[in-house]
């Protein structure tokens, strides 16, 4: 019986692993471009408050956690 079941330990053992790695990736592009959102937002937003004719005075990025 055991013989039988070693295989399948195996599979899903590797299974979870590549699971795993695909989480891991993902959340890596995501935290990727959410940097990127938020380079253009603060682009925008320079962007339109000089057009109001606004001093922009930008010193630092601050991303906060939305989760």
């Amino acid at each position: 019986m055991y013989r039988l079941l070693y295989p399948l330990k195996w599979t899903f053992a590797a299974l979870e692993w590549s699971f795993d790695r695909i989480v891991t990736v993902a959340e890596f592009l995501a935290d990727m471009f959410g940097e990127a959102y938020d380079f253009f937002r603060i682009r925008i937003e320079i962007a339109e408050q000089r057009k109001r004719g606004v001093r922009v005075i930008y010193v630092k990025r601050v991303r906060r956690d939305r989760g």
